[in-house]
C-alpha cells in the first residue's frame, strides 16, 4: 500500500508533463519553429541558413526520389503502382525515414501519424521552415463587369508568403492576339492550366518563387504555336457542307469557323498538344544515359510512355519539367473574344452557326412529324383492315350486295369523322337510297381462337 502511495504521485506527474509537452509541441508547430504542420497536398522545405536541407511532402502516393537528376535535384515521384498496398506503405515509410537521425525515427513517425506534426530542428531559426513570396491568379467567381469583353477582368490577382508549395497549381491566364493560320483571325483566349509539381526545389530556390510569369510565357507560346500549326480534320456531307458525321475530306489550317467547332476542354487537341511539351526526347535520353531509373519511371507515368518529338518550331526546348519543375496536368479554354479586326468575322460566323443549329433543329422537328404521321398512317391502315374484315364477317350469309357493304363501311367512316366536329348535335344527309338498314356501330371483331 505504501509503495502504491509512493508511485501514484509520480505517475500523475509524468502524465501531466507528457500532456504539457504535447500541448507545447502543437503550439510550436503552429508557430513553425522547432516543429511544423504541412497542409495536405503540399511540400514544405527545411533550410539551414539559405540552403535546402530536406523536403517534406504531404502528398498521397508520392515520395521524394532516391536519386538526384542531372542538376543534382530530387524529384517528387509516384510510389510504384505495380506493388501491393503493403509494399507501397513500406516504400512510403522508408522514404519518410531516409533523412531522419537514427535515434529519432520512431518518435517522429508517431508524431506524424498521430498528430500530423513534423520535427524541424532544435536550432531554430538557423534551421527553419522556408517561406517564399509568390503571386497567384484565380478565376473570379460568378459574372463580373466586362465578362466576354475584357477577359482580364475575369482574373483576380493575389500574392503573399507561403510556407509550402502546392502539388497541383492552377493558373488562369489570358493569351492575347492569337492568330489562326487558316484565315488570320486573331483572338484573345482565357485558359485555365493546372500544373503538377515535379522538381519542387527548382521554382522555389532557383526562381525564388517568381515562376508564374514563366509558366504563363511558355503556355502562351504553346497556344500560339498550336493555332499556327494545327491541322483541323474537314468532314463534309454529300453536298460538300460541313457535317461532323460526314466523310473526312482532308485537313485544313485552323480558321475561326474551325475554332468554333474545336473541342476546348479536357482531352482536347489543345491539351494533347501542350502536354507533349512536358519533356523532350533529348531530356529523357540524358536521364537514360545516367541510369536514373527512379526518375525515368516517374517521367513515363507523367507522359504515358516515352516522350514524343517536339515540333520543329520548338527546337532546343527541353520541356516544362526540366525548365520550370512543373508538368502540365490539364488545360481548358474558358472563354475567348475576337480582337477588333476580327469582330466582324466573328459576328458573321456566330450568326451562321446559330442559323445552322436552328436549321438543324427545324429539320429534326420535321423528321419527327414525318415519322409520327407515318406511324399514325400505319396504325390507321391496320385498324381499317380489321374494320372491313369485321363488317364483311358480320354481313356474311345475309346476301347483302357488295355495293351495300361498301355503303355500310362508308357510313362508319363518316360517323368517325363527324365525331371529331365540336358541338355537332344533328346532321341531315340527303339523296340517300340505302335499301339495307344496318347499324353504324362498328361490329366487334371476332375473338381470335385460343391457340
Amino acid at each position: 500500500m505504501n509503495m502504491l502511495q509512493t508511485v501514484g504521485p509520480w505517475v500523475l506527474e509524468l502524465a501531466v508533463i507528457f500532456i504539457f509537452c504535447l500541448v507545447l509541441i502543437m503550439v510550436v508547430a503552429n508557430a513553425q519553429w522547432q516543429f511544423t504542420r504541412i497542409e495536405k497536398g503540399n511540400t514544405a522545405f527545411i533550410v539551414k541558413g539559405d540552403d535546402l536541407k530536406v523536403m517534406l511532402p504531404n502528398v498521397d502516393g508520392h515520395r521524394v526520389s532516391k536519386e538526384k537528376d542531372l542538376e543534382g535535384r530530387r524529384w517528387l515521384v509516384k510510389v510504384n503502382v505495380s506493388k501491393d498496398p503493403k509494399a507501397q506503405k513500406k516504400e512510403m515509410h522508408e522514404a519518410f525515414e531516409r533523412p531522419l537521425q537514427p535515434g529519432t525515427k520512431w518518435l517522429q513517425w508517431v508524431l506524424w501519424n498521430k498528430l500530423g506534426i513534423r520535427f524541424v530542428s532544435w536550432l531554430y531559426p538557423q534551421i527553419r521552415v522556408h517561406k517564399i513570396h509568390i503571386s497567384m491568379n484565380r478565376l473570379r467567381e460568378g459574372k463580373k463587369d466586362g465578362e466576354g469583353v475584357n477577359l482580364q477582368n475575369r482574373i483576380e490577382p493575389d500574392e503573399g508568403d507561403i510556407d509550402s508549395l502546392r502539388f497541383l497549381v492552377p493558373r488562369p491566364l489570358v493569351v492575347k492576339g492569337v492568330e489562326l493560320a487558316g484565315d488570320n483571325a486573331r483572338l484573345d483566349i482565357l485558359v485555365l492550366a493546372v500544373f503538377r509539381t515535379v522538381i519542387p526545389a527548382l521554382p522555389v530556390f532557383y526562381y525564388k518563387g517568381k515562376f508564374m510569369s514563366l509558366l504563363d510565357a511558355d503556355i502562351s507560346s504553346g497556344i500560339i504555336d498550336f493555332c499556327a500549326t494545327y491541322q483541323m480534320p474537314v468532314t463534309v456531307n454529300e453536298k460538300g457542307e460541313y457535317d461532323p458525321r460526314g466523310k473526312n475530306k482532308g485537313f485544313s489550317s485552323l480558321t475561326y469557323e474551325h475554332w468554333l467547332r474545336l473541342s476546348k476542354g479536357k482531352g482536347s487537341p489543345i491539351q494533347d498538344y501542350l502536354r507533349k511539351l512536358n519533356a523532350s526526347p533529348e531530356f529523357y535520353e540524358a536521364l537514360e544515359r545516367e541510369n536514373k531509373t527512379d526518375l525515368l519511371a516517374h517521367l513515363e507515368v507523367l507522359l504515358g510512355g516515352k516522350p514524343e518529338p517536339l515540333p520543329s518550331t520548338l527546337k532546343g526546348f527541353s520541356g516544362f519539367i526540366p525548365k520550370l519543375g512543373f508538368a502540365l496536368e490539364s488545360i481548358e479554354v474558358i472563354d475567348w473574344t475576337a480582337t477588333e479586326e476580327t469582330k466582324e468575322l466573328s459576328t458573321a460566323l456566330r450568326s451562321k452557326q446559330t442559323k445552322l443549329h436552328t436549321a438543324e433543329g427545324v429539320r429534326q422537328e420535321s423528321y419527327g412529324k414525318r415519322d409520327s404521321i407515318e406511324a399514325i398512317g400505319r396504325a390507321d391502315a391496320a385498324r381499317i383492315g380489321q374494320m372491313v374484315e369485321a363488317v364483311v364477317v358480320s354481313l356474311a350469309g345475309r346476301e347483302v350486295p357488295p355495293d351495300q357493304i361498301a355503303e355500310v363501311i362508308k357510313s362508319i367512316f363518316q360517323a368517325e369523322q363527324l365525331k371529331q366536329i365540336p358541338n355537332l348535335q344533328t346532321l341531315i344527309l340527303g339523296n340517300t337510297n340505302a335499301t339495307a338498314m344496318v347499324s353504324t356501330q362498328m361490329p366487334t371483331p371476332p375473338r381470335p381462337a385460343n391457340p
